[in-house]
């Protein structure tokens, strides 16, 4: 999802979550992600398993930009709109065929608040920060100078990884590094596919 920084005051998409603030009960599974979608990639409905179009249909009226498919973006099940039952956005996600390499956004913890000063066993002192393009607007709003406060808070607490002595030793989680400018510069367009396919933080 791409928009400008002056346009997240009109965002209402909800993003599916990455990582779990320690500050917040601890999960040990996954939430479904459900998101509409125009165009997928699924070949087959879960519930009915008759064939998802790949794209809208162009006939024109009213259907013609309509939505096809209800897509988990964590284990990529598809269902037509009218065989999505309201009971599934409470079910547990298998993280689908890729689950042996994703890492589990309740495995990544963001650091606690409350926990300054003093070192933290196991994590060192390393602090992992995200930051964005900056915005070519001179005049700031003055929700962007919240959230700058905000971000500026939100860097001193950590990622961190803890993961679950339950885990099977057959789980082996990918780590991926991709070089932009290399290949053709096709790395945007291959970290947009990972994105999708993994937990994005990876």
């Amino acid at each position: 999802m791409v928009l400008h920084e002056e346009c997240q005051e009109n965002l209402s998409v909800k993003c599916r979550s990455t990582f779990r603030d320690a500050n917040f009960k601890k999960e040990t599974w996954t939430h479904h992600h459900w998101v509409l979608q125009r165009k997928t990639h699924t070949p087959k409905c879960r519930e009915c398993n008759k064939s998802l179009p790949k794209g809208p249909t162009w006939g024109g009226g009213k259907n013609s930009k309509a939505f096809i498919a209800v897509t988990c973006s964590w284990c990529k099940d598809s269902y037509h709109p009218s065989c999505f039952k309201l009971s599934l956005i409470e079910d547990h996600c298998s993280l689908g065929d890729f689950e042996q390499i994703i890492i589990p956004p309740y495995w990544i913890v963001f650091g606690s608040k409350a926990r300054s000063g003093g070192s933290r066993k196991g994590l060192g002192r390393r602090k992992i920060s995200y930051s964005t393009r900056p915005s070519s607007s001179t005049k700031r709003s003055s929700r962007s100078k919240r959230l700058s406060e905000h971000e500026k808070e939100d860097s001193k607490r950590p990622f961190h990884i803890k993961v679950p002595s339950s885990v099977p030793h057959s789980k082996t989680p990918l780590l991926v590094f991709v070089n932009p400018k290399s290949g053709g510069n096709q790395g945007a367009y291959l970290i947009q596919a990972f994105q999708w396919c993994l937990n994005p933080r990876q």
